[in-house]
């Protein structure tokens, strides 16, 4: 380690790297132009970091994983945190520009990606578990939501596609299987378990959470509709 810092401290490259790359050149002009001793001690040992992840082979530089290098190095920071506020800008281009020069494959990051990170910046162990499985649930959570608005579009497509146009359905008449029509009067009845709510007033179906619309005005109407008007003549519905 005293190697890669004194590497760092020297504004050198270690003896197989590219002299005067752009991270280099990146390095020099944020020490040049930091007045603060103690940013500028946080500069070299994200440098430090980049170095050993380097030497590790390590193929991933981004916020999350040179916090976890600077903290094997054992230093007490800079930690994520630190690097991801407003004041990380200087570090996140450092950490930008290396990943640069050294052809370190960028992760595809989505929602579920940055949500792993946000852990990170809890030092409570104990804590930052809760936090990991709570955001597995909201995940999981997203994902039947997902599945069951693809099966809300599919069934008022085939609604639409079903449904008579010159005149409403007659009241008795079966335009639905019995399944069908059972299958609608469930998702109706059981809405709330699986995270949706009606809203009566547009006749949208909408998230519990966040009240984003999963189904467009007058859908709600269309499914009650398909309930009342489908009855089997003798059955139970």
């Amino acid at each position: 380690m005293m190697t890669v810092l004194s590497h760092t401290l020297k504004g050198q490259p270690p003896s197989d790297a590219v002299p005067d790359t752009k991270a280099q050149r990146e390095l020099q002009a944020l020490l040049t132009r930091t007045e603060s001793a103690r940013k500028k001690r946080n500069i070299e040992r994200i440098w430090a970091a980049l170095e050993d992840m380097r030497a590790r082979a390590e193929r991933v530089y981004n916020v999350a994983s040179v916090a976890r290098a600077v903290a094997r190095l054992g230093y007490s920071g800079p930690k994520y945190q630190s690097m991801r506020n407003k004041e990380g800008a200087d570090f996140r281009a450092l950490i930008n520009a290396y990943r640069e020069v050294h052809g370190a494959v960028v992760e595809s990051r989505d929602a579920t990606d940055a949500d792993e990170d946000l852990p990170l910046a809890i030092t409570d162990v104990a804590i930052q578990q809760r936090v990991r499985i709570e955001l597995r649930r909201v995940r999981a959570l997203q994902e039947r939501n997902r599945i069951l608005h693809e099966e809300v579009v599919r069934l008022s497509r085939a609604a639409l596609a079903t449904a008579p146009t010159a005149a409403p359905v007659a009241a008795g008449e079966l335009v639905f299987t019995l399944d069908e029509v059972r299958a609608v009067e469930h998702f109706l009845a059981h809405m709330e378990a699986v995270g949706l709510r009606p809203d009566e007033a547009t006749g949208c179906i909408l998230e519990q959470r966040g009240g984003r619309e999963v189904a467009p005005p007058y859908f709600l109407d269309a499914l009650r509709r398909i309930v009342s008007t489908s009855r089997h003549p003798g059955g139970d519905g």
